[in-house]
């Protein structure tokens, strides 16, 4: 189910590049499955160095766009909303409620990589530091991202994107750019996919 929320989402950044129709984001999110399973039937070794280079790609261009947004940002609009709200409301709370769930979204999947505790070596060590440090990594670079979003964007900019990354780096560096971060996003959806497909077999293995 995760993976394939994952490749339909995938959809809306093909668009970036070529137009597809409803029909179409179907049938790129059957593809991109069917691409993973074939990758990862044929090798769990080379599925594990897919992943690393995806994993170095996805860090890599969220740095660097972070780097640009903040550098090369615009002042706010005027009547641009406040970034602190003036009073905390029922309503407002309730769209925070709704916002963690893409918050929980983006963090969702640290567990996946204790499913091959047993086949790694001396797990107990090695896992607490993995996930502690990946996580705060991950917090890090989420947070330096979001920074660029709001560089370029602004409060109501970004409440109203679809497509964040792409949208903040077209409105700084130009439509050009926003095709190669929409292609990073896309490797970073790939990576997913793939990330969910490397781990979560390995349950039914031990089994």
């Amino acid at each position: 189910g995760s993976a394939a929320t994952l490749a339909v989402a995938s959809g809306s950044y093909l668009q970036q590049f070529v137009p597809l129709g409803p029909i179409g984001q179907k049938l790129a999110a059957v593809a991109l499955l069917a691409i993973v399973a074939a990758i990862n039937v044929r090798s769990t070794r080379g599925s594990a160095d897919v992943q690393n280079w995806s994993t170095a790609i996805k860090v890599g261009a969220l740095v660097i766009m972070s780097v640009v947004l903040l550098a090369l940002r615009r002042p706010a609009p005027a009547g641009a909303a406040p970034f602190w709200p003036a009073a905390f409301t029922p309503s407002l709370l309730s769209g925070m409620g709704l916002g963690m769930i893409g918050v929980l979204w983006a963090y969702e999947g640290w567990q996946y990589v204790t499913f091959s505790a047993g086949e790694a070596l001396n797990p107990q060590r090695t896992f607490p530091r993995a996930i502690v440090i990946g996580t705060a990594s991950l917090i890090g670079i989420y947070l330096f991202a979001n920074a660029g979003y709001l560089a370029a964007l602004g409060t109501e900019g970004v409440a109203n994107s679809d497509r964040v990354a792409a949208e903040a780096v077209g409105a700084i560096v130009g439509p050009g750019a926003a095709k190669l971060i929409a292609a990073a996003i896309l490797v970073s959806i790939f990576s997913a996919i793939n990330g969910l497909t490397i781990t979560a077999p390995r349950v039914y293995y031990a089994m």
